[in-house]
Formats: C-alpha cells, sequence, structure tokens
C-alpha cells in the first residue's frame, strides 16, 4: 500500500498517473465502497499474474494498494476465491476505519 499527500503537487501528479496510467490494458474495472478497483493480467518472466490495483483518496491522502498474484497451473479457483475475499476484507477494513 502506498499513501501519497494530495496536497504535496508532485505527489498528486503521481497517485493521479497511476490511477489513469492503465489504459490500452486489457482491463476491468469495479468499484468496492469508495475504492476504485483495476483487474488486469501481467507477466514476470514466464509467469503470468493477475493484478488488482485500488485507488481511493481519504482525506488529504490518495491510496493505492495492489494485490498480484501468480495464475500457476495448481492455482484453484477455491484458494483464488478466498484471497479474493480476504483482499476485500482488507480494503473494507480501510473503508470502515475512514469513516470513523
Amino acid at each position: 500500500m502506498t499513501a501519497y499527500d494530495l496536497g504535496d503537487t508532485t505527489a498528486m501528479v503521481e497517485f493521479t498517473g497511476k490511477m489513469l496510467g492503465h489504459d490500452g490494458q486489457n482491463q476491468v474495472e469495479s468499484e468496492l465502497g469508495e475504492w476504485s478497483i483495476n483487474t488486469f493480467s501481467g507477466t514476470q518472466g514466464s509467469t503470468t499474474y493477475e493484478i488488482r490495483d485500488c485507488y481511493r483518496t481519504l482525506g488529504p491522502a490518495g491510496l493505492h494498494v495492489r494485490l498480484a498474484f501468480p495464475k500457476l497451473s495448481q492455482t484453484t479457483k477455491e484458494w483464488t476465491d478466498r484471497l479474493e475475499a480476504q483482499f476485500k476484507q482488507f480494503l473494507e477494513q480501510i473503508e470502515t476505519k475512514a469513516a470513523k
């Protein structure tokens, strides 16, 4: 997770650039509460990863959270679903704490 001070022009430009930097990639956009989520695939070496880049503002801060997990032959749907649920819980905890 990376936090950006949106009161700082350089940080604001970097945060905005990351949010908009997925153009041209085959991605799926979704939302969870105040989070904007971009889901896409990437590779490192010969391994394909499924990636979630999540963005939201929280007061004077911009938050970026990334989840990247390998798509291996032994990766099961159950494992992926469990990881996805845990990641959503993590984002929701940030959401809940921000509301307090």
